[in-house]
This record gives C-alpha cells, sequence and structure tokens, in this order.
C-alpha cells in the first residue's frame, strides 16, 4: 500500500481550476500603454559595434 494519491478529488480539482496564479495574465487585463524613454547623460559611451567594450572580456 502507497501513501502518494496520483489522483484528484472533485472538491480538489475544483480549487486546482479556480485557482488564479500571480504570475499568469488575467484574460480581461487591457493593454498598458508603459513606454521606458532613456536619454543618454555626457558619461554614456554608446558604441553599437561593440555595446560590450566596457566588459574588458
Amino acid at each position: 500500500m502507497s501513501t502518494f494519491k496520483i489522483s484528484l478529488s472533485e472538491k480538489e480539482k475544483e480549487s486546482r481550476d479556480n485557482l488564479v496564479l500571480p504570475y499568469l495574465p488575467k484574460d480581461n487585463q487591457e493593454e498598458s500603454e508603459g513606454k521606458i524613454y532613456y536619454a543618454f547623460d555626457d558619461i554614456d559611451d554608446w558604441d553599437e559595434e561593440d555595446p560590450d567594450d566596457d566588459l574588458d572580456i
């Protein structure tokens, strides 16, 4: 006899189906208009050719 139960009761199935996980998007969630704007400072050294140049790898 084992102590591990694989099957679910009807109450457990219903609870599982009604559970809302916090990391899943809601079906009725509206699209957000959030945008990130970045303004380069004088000390920013942006190089399209090698953006990782400052990592000294």
